[in-house]
């Protein structure tokens, strides 16, 4: 496993990719999807707020996500059944009606700039970005510009039809235990 290479599963069907063993052996998987929903009353209006460890330190991945991950590996990498997840997290994106960035000045509020709409690619750009965005800031013309301007685009119709990412008091709509994440405790 040590040579075992950068890989992806045909990441627009499956959507798993991931990365060679790091010194401790331990190999990451990620599943690059249009995520969940977390609906929350944020000033009497409901958003979906990231659900983070920092505030919910026990939080793993939802049960949902588990079952499909484990039966990918079973599939394509079968030496991992019988070997436990040691760690799991949802990682947020900030994902944008069209995919693109989204850096531009805020369309209601003078003097507020937004940078967003990474869609799950920002870290492949962070050597180059900061540029991008000082230009943006400044008010360069550029193609840049042009590109990552707010659209004011309409939700394609399905776009909002995510699943939750919890639900209170339901046991198949929430996140998993530790204990779950061993491989004799799979289902």
């Amino acid at each position: 496993m040590a040579a075992f290479p950068v890989w992806s599963a045909d990441v627009s069907n499956t959507g798993f990719y991931g990365f060679p063993c790091n010194e401790n052996g331990i190999l990451k998987i990620a599943k690059h999807s249009t995520g969940y929903l977390n609906p929350c009353d944020v000033l009497n209006q409901e958003i979906s707020v990231p659900r983070t460890q920092s505030t919910n330190p026990s939080d793993t991945i939802p049960k949902s996500a588990l079952a499909e991950a484990r039966a990918f590996l079973k599939r394509f990498l079968p030496f991992t059944d019988v070997l436990d997840v040691v760690y799991s997290r949802v990682c947020w994106y900030s994902d944008s009606i069209d995919g693109d960035f989204i850096i531009a000045p805020h369309p209601d509020y003078d003097h507020l700039i937004v940078a967003t709409g990474d869609s799950g690619h920002a870290m492949k750009f962070l050597p180059v970005i900061g540029d991008k965005i000082r230009d943006i800031v400044e008010n360069v013309d550029s193609t840049y510009k042009q590109a990552w301007a707010w659209k004011g685009k309409e939700a394609p119709k399905g776009f909002y039809d995510r699943p939750l990412l919890v639900k209170e008091g339901d046991q198949d709509i929430r996140m998993v235990t530790m204990d779950e994440l061993r491989a004799q405790n799979k289902d």
